[in-house]
């Protein structure tokens, strides 16, 4: 779990390169109930409008980070993609996806998280 000053820094610093932010939980909230991964992580706020139009900052200010777990970037606005590789049980996967892609093997958005789920 994020300390609450951090999801503040880097929140706002993913913000500025253009990103939309999302915080997530496992709290239920009116916004994500609905949610399959419900047991897992989930978005707090409606984030699916923001898949196709830039987050006012206003918005992202007014997110509560006393109850997230972290950060999300909302995938779609601007172009922006992921690759998202769970259950991974053999990491020798991602240079052959990288080079698939023409991407460096040292592609600096290969990201390792530490969530095993």
């Amino acid at each position: 779990m994020f300390e609450q000053s951090s999801l503040k820094l880097y929140g706002e610093h993913f913000y500025n390169m253009g990103l939309n932010i999302s915080l997530f939980s496992k709290q239920i909230t009116k916004t994500n109930f609905l949610e399959s991964n419900s047991r897992l992580k989930i978005p707090m706020y409606d984030w699916k409008k923001y898949q196709f139009e830039r987050q006012p900052f206003e918005i992202f200010k007014s997110y509560n980070r006393d109850i997230s777990l972290g950060i999300g970037i909302i995938l779609g606005f601007d172009g922006i993609i992921a690759i998202d590789i769970d259950g991974c049980i053999d990491e020798n996967v991602i240079p052959l996806i990288l080079d698939y892609l023409s991407l460096p093997l040292n592609y600096q958005w290969v990201y390792k998280t530490g969530s095993r789920v």
